[in-house]
């Protein structure tokens, strides 16, 4: 009779089981879970349309002269929020993109970022080497145009929070990185303005060449204007398609803990980083 009774009472006791169940799962952990999950579907659709788009312009007829960019490399001289106009993609990606935002944004909900920038330059009289933000970080997501490529880059950066300094790193990994440029480099200051606020200031951009003489011709670095003249000519060259902030060039955190980050800039576009190291 006791094994008869068994089931009934197992289905009874089986909302207050789920309870149990539903109340172990950790719902950030979750929610981060489903975030990069949605990166990950949204970048491998931004991969294969770059590589369908590669292959058709391979097909067409080549150029009548070769510069130093590669068709395709012009985004080199544009870094993180210069022009600051969004990814335009077809209906199928822009729903993934929206999912890819809507799981960031409850995702800072459920966990808001505090004393972010702890030790960045000494802040807080905590040891830089302890700042949040310090390490190298690979891209796993963005909505903005200016910080998409080929589709052999690899997009990664390199935060040093005792200098203040963000590198943005680009290198062009694939088999038909035939071109003279393998990479380059984007180097920005950064100035804490609250615990989570960060303004930036956009100083140079070494451009990473494939030269028969490395030592004298690999790399080209080329100055940047100051912050307000830079956004004054990204804005023109935007030709009104962009959506610059008067506050600049600079972003908040809204999410981060020991191996993920994600951001928006004060433009109003997204990004989302995993560490490396």
């Amino acid at each position: 009779n006791s094994l008869a009774a068994a089931p009934a009472s197992l289905n009874s006791a089986r909302p207050a089981i789920n309870e149990v169940l539903k109340s172990r799962v950790d719902p950030v952990a979750e929610a981060k879970q489903k975030l990069l999950a949605a990166c990950d579907a949204f970048e491998a659709s931004q991969r294969a349309a770059a590589a369908a788009a590669e292959a058709a312009a391979a097909a067409a007829p080549p150029p009548k002269k070769r510069g130093l960019f590669r068709r395709g490399d012009k985004n080199a001289l544009k870094a993180e929020s210069y022009a600051s106009v969004e990814t335009t993609v077809d209906d199928a990606s822009a729903a993934q993109r929206d999912a890819v935002v809507a799981a960031l944004e409850e995702l800072a909900r459920l966990s808001p970022p505090t004393k972010a920038l702890d030790g960045w330059r000494g802040r807080g009289d905590v040891a830089p080497s302890a700042c949040p933000l310090d390490g190298r970080w690979k891209l796993r997501f963005t909505n903005a145009a200016d910080a998409r490529f080929r589709s052999d880059a690899e997009t990664s950066q390199h935060i040093d929070a005792e200098k203040g300094l963000f590198v943005n790193a680009v290198d062009f990994t694939g088999s038909g990185s035939s071109g003279k440029l393998q990479g380059f480099r984007v180097e920005v200051d950064g100035e804490a303005l609250s615990d989570t606020e960060v303004q930036l200031a956009f100083r140079r951009v070494r451009l990473l060449r494939r030269s028969r003489f490395p030592r004298l011709f690999g790399t080209v670095t080329i100055p940047l204007p100051n912050p307000a003249r830079l956004r004054k000519l990204t804005k023109w060259l935007a030709r009104g398609s962009g959506n610059q902030s008067s506050r600049g060039a600079g972003f908040e955190i809204i999410y981060i803990d020991e191996d993920a980050r994600a951001h928006r800039t004060f433009d109003g576009l997204y990004f989302v980083q995993t560490r490396v190291a």
